[in-house]
């Protein structure tokens, strides 16, 4: 179990927080606080986040869902025999569009690119230690299930960040307005004005007064 060692460091509240795995890595993050000036600052990477990798993935969910480029005839065929194997219940088929998280969803729904079952477009956001990771459906990149093996999904994947040009240059994430309105509101929320914060601690700090003369009168008495 990971532990974490808070160190406070000048009348400024500078918190040192180290954390320590099991392997005895340790992981420094600071969090600053500035109550007299009415400010937080919150640096933790994890916290600023979430919200843009969600906006992210949704983007790309948007973007491999709206490709309007045909597939080929060979891919066509290949969808039509899946759809067949998997209302037939055919293990290889199942294994493909059954099962996990999403559930079952049959192959040949539509005629176009990269939205075969519209399990590809399924983009989730998993927390990981200290950030979130943007994952795809994990059977969609397998290439036991690719013609060609690994030499034909590297084939698929160029082809794809051809039509979803962010893939290729994320630096067109940032001409997203929900991308922008993400990092906007988790920057702001990284500096919050403390008053909230200054009147919970002014109760804390009379809630422990009281039990403290509640205290002194119980031994009197």
């Amino acid at each position: 179990m990971a532990l974490d060692d808070v160190f406070i460091l000048g009348a400024a509240n500078l918190e040192a927080r180290t954390r320590t795995n099991k392997s005895g890595k340790s992981k420094t993050r600071y969090t600053v606080s500035v109550r007299g000036d009415s400010i937080l600052v919150n640096t933790d990477p994890k916290t600023l986040g979430k919200g843009p990798a969600e906006a992210i993935a949704a983007v790309l969910a948007e973007r491999i869902s709206s490709i309007a480029e045909a597939a080929t005839p060979a891919t066509i065929k290949a969808r039509e025999l899946a759809a067949k194997a998997f209302a037939e219940g055919k293990a290889w088929a199942m294994k493909r569009y059954g099962g996990g998280r999403l559930g079952a969803m049959p192959p040949n729904q539509t005629q176009r690119a990269f939205n075969d079952s519209g399990r590809l477009s399924k983009i989730a956001v998993g927390a990981q230690s200290e950030s979130y990771v943007i994952n795809f459906p994990a059977n969609r990149w397998d290439p036991t299930q690719v013609k060609g093996g690994k030499a034909g999904l590297e084939r698929i994947w160029t082809r794809l960040r051809e039509l979803v040009p962010e893939l290729a240059d994320p630096r067109r994430l940032l001409d997203s307005i929900p991308v922008r309105r993400a990092i906007r509101d988790a920057t702001a929320a990284a500096i919050q004005v403390a008053s909230e914060k200054t009147v919970e601690l002014k109760k804390q700090r009379m809630r422990a007064a009281i039990g403290l003369v509640r205290a002194a009168v119980g031994l009197a008495g």
